[in-house]
């Protein structure tokens, strides 16, 4: 179960606060340890995730290292595989998220001066 998002704090607090990118990168360990036989590993991410550790321990650790290695190497061959058109399309996924907004969200609205 994840803790109260609320109650840890963020994963990354050098950025300014950004609770999507927050929740997304909290997900995205999950997945990771759930991938990991390395139980002594999978405790670690817990760690990190429920706040009792940093991500930073965590990224310096040597067999989250030897996990990750073969994981970006294959994502930065699919990153030269795209076209033109699919990289813009990635670009415009990575500028929606880094203004919080999630696939399928829609933006919230603003003031709607005028129209009550």
């Amino acid at each position: 179960m994840s803790p109260d998002p609320s109650a840890v704090p963020p994963l990354l607090p050098s950025l300014p606060p950004n609770r999507a990118l927050d929740q997304q990168l909290r997900r995205s360990l999950e997945v990771l340890r759930d991938q990991t036989d390395d139980a002594a590993l999978r405790r670690r991410i817990d760690d990190v995730v429920a706040g009792r550790s940093s991500l930073r321990a965590l990224a310096r650790d040597g067999a989250f290292g030897a996990m990750m290695q073969p994981l970006v190497e294959r994502g930065l061959q699919q990153l030269d595989e795209l076209t033109p058109e699919q990289r813009r399309d990635a670009e415009a996924g990575a500028a929606a998220f880094e203004r919080g907004e999630t696939p399928g969200q829609e933006p919230e609205a603003g003031p709607t001066h005028g129209t009550w």
